[in-house]
């Protein structure tokens, strides 16, 4: 009797806290699902958020003089590979692209942001939005 009681205990804490799982269903890319910040060479911040499956949905730019941007983004794809990182975000008629090496506690990736065509801004809903090139190092908020 006493042994139905322990079992129906354990049965019961079971029920009541789930199941270990043994595996995930969520891609690699998850890793980077969150807020990231950024600092550019000019002293512009930014802050990058991705989604639970690790694709960049929006991105906001603070000057040195407090004021803002904000992008929500479409069409971004991301690749986790290891340690290496790859994002790439479409912009009309131009991409650009970041490729980066995660920390060993992967909180941190160092890399470089590249965009295919000479602007240095893009005009989303009659903002100008400038776009950093060069290095660029996202930091785990």
């Amino acid at each position: 009797m006493r042994m139905l009681t322990v079992l129906a205990m354990i049965g019961l804490l079971v029920l009541s806290t789930g199941c270990p799982t043994t595996g995930s269903n969520s891609p690699p890319e998850a890793v980077l699902a969150g807020e990231w910040n950024a600092t550019d060479e000019n002293g512009k911040t930014y802050v990058l958020q991705f989604n639970s499956e690790g694709i960049l949905v929006h991105v906001t730019a603070t000057a040195a003089d407090g004021s803002q941007q904000s992008m929500s983004i479409i069409g971004s794809t991301s690749s986790v590979e290891g340690s290496s990182v790859t994002v790439w975000v479409p912009h009309p008629e131009e991409w650009s692209i970041f490729t980066g090496t995660f920390s060993e506690d992967k909180n941190r990736i160092d890399g470089n942001l590249v965009i295919d065509t000479e602007l240095t801004q893009i005009v989303h809903e009659n903002v100008a939005f400038t776009i950093p090139r060069g290095p660029f190092v996202l930091v785990r908020r």
